[in-house]
């Protein structure tokens, strides 16, 4: 029987794993592109396939393992989730107005710092309407 501190960092260790290959399935399962980024699906659809089922049989293993150690599922709030993706969003976005991007150059007048700072005061706007409640 493993220890509770076992347990939590095995636990641990598996959800990260798990949400892992739940992206990688998200990916592969999807048809839309992005608007920043296109996945460039370059598997055959046999090796797909071959992916969905090592993603299928790790699943099935892990509930083996689950069980066999009695790991306690760990529950994840969306609204706290949600709360992490805006703030780590909002860092990101904030590190990009003109003033920040030191080691890319400062800007000139041709490329419109203002306008540019603009958009991305705008985009940070519309994640703060992500979750109205964490501000």
């Amino acid at each position: 029987m493993l220890s509770e501190n076992h347990k939590r960092n095995l636990i641990s260790a598996l959800q990260v794993v798990e949400e892992m290959l739940d992206e990688l399935l998200s990916i592969i399962n999807t048809s839309e592109d992005s608007v920043t980024y296109k996945i460039e699906k370059n598997l055959s659809d046999e090796e797909i396939i071959r992916v969905r089922t090592s993603i299928e049989e790790f699943k099935n293993k892990l509930r083996t393992i689950v069980e066999k150690h009695n790991l306690a599922l760990q529950k994840k709030q969306l609204n706290k989730i949600l709360i992490v993706t805006q703030t780590f969003a909002r860092i990101d976005l904030r590190e990009t107005y003109s003033k920040e991007l030191i080691g890319s150059g400062t800007f000139t007048l041709d490329e419109k710092p203002g306008e540019f700072d603009a958009d991305i005061s705008e985009l940070i706007s519309i994640i703060n309407k992500l979750n109205s409640s964490a501000n």
